[in-house]
C-alpha cells in the first residue's frame, strides 16, 4: 500500500502494467483463439483506466467538426502534437483511451487531425 502513497512508484507500477500488457498482446497474437487473450489483457489494466475507456465509434462521431478546445476537454491533453503541411495539426493519444467494443483490447493510438483548428479526421491504430 506504500506504493500508492508515493507518486513515482505508483506511476512506475502503472507503466509496468501497460508494458506487460503490450508483451501479452504479442504473445496472444500467436494463439488461435483471440477471445481469451482479450479478456486477460483488459483485466490487467487499472480499473480506473478501464472505466474511462470510450468506444471508438463514439469518439469518431463526437469529434467530427469540433475544435481543439472541445477535443482537449473530451479526451484530455494529447500525448504528442505534430504539425504538418497545409495547416494540418495532429493530436496523438498513445495512452489507452478507446476500444472497439466492451471487453476488447484498447486501441494503441488515436490520431485527431485538424485543419485550421477544426477536426477533419479521426484515425486509430488497432491493438
Amino acid at each position: 500500500m506504500e506504493t500508492f502513497g508515493n507518486k513515482e512508484k505508483c506511476e512506475q507500477l502503472v507503466l509496468k502494467q501497460l508494458l506487460d500488457s503490450g508483451q501479452n498482446e504479442t504473445s496472444g497474437s500467436l494463439e488461435a483463439s483471440g477471445s481469451g487473450t482479450n479478456q486477460t489483457v483488459v483485466s490487467e489494466l487499472d480499473p480506473e483506466i478501464e472505466r474511462n475507456l470510450r468506444l471508438r465509434s463514439e469518439i469518431k462521431n463526437t469529434l467530427q467538426g469540433q475544435n481543439r478546445i472541445f477535443v482537449k476537454e473530451f479526451l484530455g491533453e494529447p500525448d504528442n502534437i505534430q504539425f504538418r503541411t497545409n495547416s494540418i495539426e495532429a493530436f496523438l493519444y498513445t495512452r489507452p483511451i478507446s476500444r472497439f467494443k466492451p471487453g476488447a483490447k484498447p486501441d494503441r493510438e488515436i490520431r485527431v487531425l485538424f485543419r485550421n483548428g477544426t477536426v477533419v479526421r479521426v484515425e486509430h491504430i488497432t491493438p
